[in-house]
C-alpha cells in the first residue's frame, strides 16, 4: 500500500507540471478551397498563397516600424509598389475602387503570419469543403526560409501536425469557426473545443479541463449524471481523507453530448487531477493516460496506484465499483486519446474496404468486356 504521506506530495508534483499558463493562440489558415491542403499537410507548413515577397524586407519593416498599424501601412506601400511595377503577381485590379482596401487586408495577413503567429500556437487547416480538418502546432519562431517552401510560398510557417479529423467527427462547437473566410483568422475563442478534439486534459487561462467522450448513440441522462457524480464524490472522499483541501463542489461541468459527444470537468489543476485519478481508478483500467504518466515521470501512475490501494480498503468498494462499471458500459465512456485512435482505425478499415470494392468493380467491368 502506498504511504499516505506520499499522496499530497504526488498531487503537488503533478499540479506543478501544469503551472505554466497557456498563452497559445489558435488560428484558422485557409488552403484556397483545398487546393493547397495536401501541400501544407505533406510538407508540414502553412502559408499565404504569395510568391516574390522578400522576407528580409518584411522583417526590416518590422524593425523600423515596430508599432503594428504603422508596420502594416508600410507593408501595404511595399506591396503596391511591387505590384504596380509588375514584380508581384496578384489578381487585384489597381483601377478598381477596392484596390487599396484589398492591399491593406493582404498587408494585415502578412503581418499576422509573420509576427503574430508564434511558436507553439495551434493552427487548423481545412480541406476542400472542410471534409477534413488538420490540427497542428507551429514549430518555428520566425518565418520559414527553406528554399523548397520559399520558392512556392514566401510567407510560411513550419508546422508539426497533431491530428486529422473528419468533419463528421468534428466538435459541433467548431462549425462556426469554419465559417470564417479570411486567409488567416484568430479563432482563440474556440480554444476549448479545439483542444478537446485531440487530448483529454489541458489548461486554458488558469483553469484545467478534463474531457471524456460518450460514445453511446442514445445517452441516458440519469446514468450520465450518476457517472459524473461518482467521479466527483470519489475525488472528494480522496481529498477529505488526505487533507488535500480540494472542494469538488466548485468543479464546473460542460456538456456537448450529441450522441456521441464529449463532456468536460473544469476546475483548478488539483481538482481536475483528482477527478482524473478518481475516474481512472474506478474505471477499472478502462481509461489510460500514458502521456501524463510519462510527462510526470510516473507521478500520475503512482498517484493512481496509491488511491487504488486506499479505495480497496473501503468496505463499499465492490458495490460502488459494480455501479460505476454499469454506468461506464451504458455510456461507452472513453478517453479522448482512445476515442481518436479507434476512429482512425475504423477509418483505415473503411478506406481499405472502399479500395477493395473499387477493385472488385474494376475487375468486374473488365470481365464483362
Amino acid at each position: 500500500m502506498c504511504n499516505p504521506l506520499n499522496i499530497p506530495q504526488l498531487l503537488e508534483e503533478i499540479a506543478a507540471s501544469f503551472n505554466r499558463t497557456n498563452e497559445k493562440r489558435y488560428w484558422m489558415v485557409r488552403t484556397d478551397d483545398g487546393a493547397n491542403y495536401s501541400t501544407f499537410s505533406d510538407d508540414r507548413f502553412v502559408a499565404l498563397n504569395l510568391r516574390d515577397i522578400s522576407i528580409a524586407h518584411i522583417q526590416g519593416l518590422k524593425r523600423d516600424y515596430p508599432e503594428k498599424k504603422r508596420c502594416i501601412s508600410q507593408i501595404k506601400e511595399y506591396l503596391i509598389q511591387k505590384h504596380l511595377e509588375g514584380r508581384l503577381r496578384l489578381s487585384f485590379d489597381p483601377q478598381s475602387s477596392g484596390y487599396i482596401s484589398n492591399m491593406s487586408r493582404l498587408a494585415g495577413q502578412i503581418y499576422t503570419m509573420s509576427f503574430e503567429i508564434s511558436l507553439d500556437d495551434i493552427v487548423l487547416i481545412p480541406s476542400h469543403a472542410a471534409h477534413e480538418i488538420k490540427i497542428g502546432r507551429i514549430i518555428n519562431a520566425d518565418l520559414a526560409v527553406d528554399e523548397t517552401i520559399v520558392n512556392r510560398f514566401s510567407i510560411a510557417r513550419k508546422v508539426e501536425w497533431i491530428k486529422t479529423i473528419n468533419k463528421r467527427k468534428l466538435d459541433p462547437c467548431l462549425y462556426k469557426a469554419l465559417g470564417a473566410h479570411q486567409a488567416i483568422c484568430d479563432i482563440s475563442g474556440y480554444s476549448e473545443y479545439i483542444e478537446r478534439n485531440y487530448q483529454s486534459y489541458f489548461k486554458i487561462d488558469e483553469k484545467m479541463h478534463y474531457v471524456l467522450t460518450v460514445n453511446k448513440e442514445n445517452v441516458g441522462a440519469a446514468n450520465l449524471s450518476r457517472y459524473v457524480l461518482g467521479i466527483l464524490d470519489t475525488a472528494q472522499i480522496i481529498s477529505d481523507h488526505y487533507g488535500l483541501g480540494v472542494n469538488m463542489d466548485e468543479v464546473e461541468f460542460t456538456i456537448n453530448v450529441n450522441s456521441p459527444g464529449k463532456f468536460s470537468l473544469i476546475s483548478t489543476v488539483k481538482g481536475c487531477v483528482l477527478a482524473m485519478t478518481a475516474a481512472t481508478v474506478i474505471g477499472g483500467g478502462a481509461l489510460h493516460y500514458d502521456k501524463l504518466e510519462v510527462s510526470t515521470n510516473g507521478a500520475f501512475k503512482a498517484l493512481v496506484e496509491g488511491i487504488n490501494s486506499f479505495l480497496d480498503s473501503r468496505e463499499d468498494r465492490r458495490e460502488k465499483q459494480e455501479l460505476f462499471d454499469r454506468y461506464m458500459q451504458s455510456l461507452e465512456v472513453q478517453s479522448v486519446e482512445d476515442w481518436s485512435s479507434e476512429i482512425e482505425e475504423n477509418e483505415d478499415v473503411s478506406l481499405v474496404n472502399t479500395v477493395d470494392a473499387d477493385r472488385f468493380d474494376l475487375f468486374g467491368d473488365m470481365e464483362n468486356h
